[in-house]
């Protein structure tokens, strides 16, 4: 995945969070989404601390408006 780029919807908790850790672990730069702008925050910092590239948009994927703006 090194070079590729990725966005992960879902990504402050659970299956989602698991799935950005792993594509960072592996190079992947990311573009986090999640509704809770808080968690997600902190998972985009963990993913720089540890030399990844990440940014964290909150979004909605319930609203047409909101995943545009992520796009």
């Amino acid at each position: 995945m090194d070079g590729k780029s990725a966005i992960v919807t879902g990504a402050a908790n659970g299956i989602g969070r698991a799935v950005a850790l792993v594509l960072a672990e592996q190079g992947c730069a990311l573009t986090l989404a999640d509704r809770d702008a808080e968690t997600g925050s902190e998972v985009a910092s963990a993913i720089r601390t540890g030399g990844g590239k990440c940014l964290f948009v909150e979004t909605d994927v319930s609203s047409e408006a909101s995943v545009n703006a992520l796009v």
